[in-house]
């Protein structure tokens, strides 16, 4: 009720190498649900911001914060994301 609802639409395709740092579990609405943060690495670019999403298969992220461009050498990229895990998957 009242509520932004944001739509996200596919906006770039790189590769990327993908690693899980962290997974554990949170208490949302009473219910656990998983809590999955995850380091994307890519090529340097300044196209990418914090307020996207990233898509890995079917596994939707976050971005939380700004990328970070590793060794200021304008080379490679760190990304951090969190998974996203729709309310309506844990009903």
């Amino acid at each position: 009720m009242g509520q932004t609802r944001h739509v996200y639409q596919e906006d770039k395709t790189v590769w990327a190498t993908v690693k899980p740092v962290k997974s554990t579990e949170v208490n949302f609405v009473g219910k656990l649900t998983p809590d999955v943060t995850h380091r994307f690495y890519v090529r340097y670019r300044t196209d990418i911001t914090a307020d996207m999403r990233l898509r890995y298969g079917n596994h939707i992220f976050d971005i939380a914060g700004p990328p970070f461009d590793v060794n200021d050498a304008h080379e490679l990229l760190e990304i951090q994301g969190e998974e996203v895990f729709e309310q309506e998957r844990y009903a």
